[in-house]
């Protein structure tokens, strides 16, 4: 199967279990065998089609409804049409949106992104941002950014100075009482 028929059905797969997201339980289906999901380390590459079918047919009866109208457990995106298109296309080029020497177009979008969230939330002009690859890395960064805010207050410049030598930062609990 060449490269042009595997995309064509797994679009086809990805179009049809949207379409059967309404009628089906939101629940996974308790009864789903994910034994063939397991198994040794293959020797070598698998059959494209063969991890296509087992994606299909082995997983997805064994994921929740997120995508359908009825499931209301997490807020997790939507799987709008044009988003699931979108995200195909961007999966597709395969981008590393880090600098725009390198991803031009990816940046560009990235910095629109980032200025409608600061305007849709009323943040003042010159906020800036950055997404994101999942939730630990936005913990890192908004860590990095406080330690960077915290010895700034403190007199100290840990991007000029790095951090040995710095004054040292107590974290602790707010005081019952305290103005929040």
């Amino acid at each position: 199967m060449g490269q042009d028929e595997l995309l064509r059905r797994a679009a086809e797969a990805a179009i049809a279990y949207l379409e059967a997201v309404d009628e089906r339980p939101v629940r996974p289906d308790p009864a789903a065998d994910l034994g063939p999901l397991g198994g040794p380390l293959p020797r070598g590459p698998t059959d494209p089609e063969h991890v296509l079918r087992l994606l299909d047919d082995v997983a997805a009866p064994a994921t929740m409804a997120m995508a359908g109208p009825r499931f209301f457990g997490w807020v997790v995106g939507g799987s709008y049409p044009v988003a699931l298109a979108a995200d195909w296309l961007t999966s597709a080029w395969d981008q590393n949106t880090m600098a725009a020497a390198a991803t031009p177009g990816t940046v560009a979008l990235e910095a629109a992104a980032l200025r409608w969230v600061v305007e849709a939330t009323g943040l003042p002009e010159g906020t800036w941002g950055a997404f994101a690859t999942g939730t630990t890395m936005a913990h890192v960064a908004a860590l990095g950014t406080a330690t960077t805010a915290v010895l700034g207050r403190a007199g100290w410049d840990p991007v000029a100075d790095g951090l040995f030598g710095a004054p040292p930062v107590t974290v602790g609990h707010a005081v019952r009482g305290a103005a929040r």
